[in-house]
C-alpha cells in the first residue's frame, strides 16, 4: 500500500511541478505590484488619517490610551484647545504606523515567495528523485499568517 501511494505521490508531483514553479515565478514578478497596491492604499489612508486629525474629526485623546490603559484611566479634554497639542502625536501614530504596515506587508511579500520557492523545491525532489523527505508547512507562512492576522483588522468592512 505505501509503494502506491509514493508511486501516486510521484506522478502527481510530476504534474505540480511546473505549476508550483509558473506560480512561483508568477508571485515573484507580480510581488512589486502586491507591494505597490498596499503602499498606494496606506498612503491614501494616511493621508486621510492626517486630514481627519488637522480638521478635529478624530478623537485624538486614542494617542493617550497606551499611558492611561494600565491604570484604568480614560482620556477626557475639556475642549478642543488642548486637541491641538495632541494633534503632533497623532499624526506621528499615524506615519509611524504607515511604515510599520508596510515593512510589515513586504516582509510577509517575501515570506510568502520564500514559502512558494520551498514548496516548488520540495515537489520537483519528489518529481525527479522520488522523495520528500520533509513534508510540513514552510515555517516562513507563520510571517503570512500574521500578517493577514493583522491586515484583516483595517482591510475588513465592519
Amino acid at each position: 500500500m505505501s509503494l502506491i501511494q509514493q508511486r501516486e505521490e510521484r506522478k502527481v508531483a510530476a504534474a505540480l511541478d511546473t505549476t508550483i514553479k509558473a506560480l512561483g515565478d508568477l508571485f515573484s514578478a507580480e510581488a512589486d505590484v502586491y507591494d505597490s497596491l498596499n503602499q498606494t492604499y496606506l498612503t491614501k489612508a494616511a493621508s486621510l488619517a492626517r486630514y481627519c486629525t488637522e480638521k478635529h474629526l478624530v478623537d485624538n485623546t486614542a494617542v493617550l490610551v497606551p499611558a492611561l490603559r494600565p491604570f484604568g484611566l480614560t482620556a477626557r479634554l475639556p475642549s478642543t484647545t488642548e486637541t491641538e497639542q495632541l494633534k503632533t502625536a497623532t499624526e506621528a501614530q499615524v506615519d509611524e504606523r504607515t511604515k510599520s504596515l508596510v515593512a510589515a506587508h513586504q516582509k510577509a511579500s517575501s515570506a510568502m515567495l520564500q514559502a512558494i520557492t520551498e514548496m516548488s523545491a520540495r515537489i520537483h525532489q519528489l518529481a525527479t528523485e522520488g522523495k520528500m523527505p520533509s513534508r510540513g508547512t514552510p515555517v516562513t507562512l507563520t510571517t503570512v499568517e500574521k500578517w493577514i492576522s493583522s491586515a484583516s483588522t483595517y482591510l475588513s468592512s465592519s
